[in-house]
């Protein structure tokens, strides 16, 4: 972070919502070593929310057979009926519950219908 900068956070944010099995909360805590509150919070929020959105998209798009065949056919109809009724309101709720990952919000939201 200390070499990159927020542009770094951003990247870091984006591609381990993707693809890292690092928590973006790990990013988070050494960019607030080498940067202002402020621009943690900005760019982590802007990465982590550009994360979630191709993380959605992945498996809307391409990679929905895929998801479905690593998800359990119950979690993914379950899923889908708790985002049919909530609508955006169950991906807003499914990111603030701690221990829940932001990205397999993204992701199911992504194999459901309601998503």
């Amino acid at each position: 972070m200390a070499t990159y900068g927020p542009l770094g956070l951003l990247t870091a944010m984006v591609v381990s919502s993707i693809i890292s099995p690092i928590p973006n909360e790990v990013f988070l805590a050494f960019a607030g070593m080498t940067m202002s509150p402020i621009s943690v919070a900005v760019f982590g929020a802007i990465g982590s929310t550009l994360g979630g959105i191709l993380c959605f998209y992945i498996c809307k798009i391409g990679w929905e057979a895929v998801g479905r065949e690593v998800c359990e056919k119950s979690t993914v109809a379950s899923m889908d009926g708790w985002f049919q009724k909530w609508g955006s309101w169950a991906i807003i709720l499914g990111r603030l519950v701690p221990f829940i990952p932001f990205d397999a919000i993204s992701y199911l939201s992504g194999l459901t219908k309601g998503g």
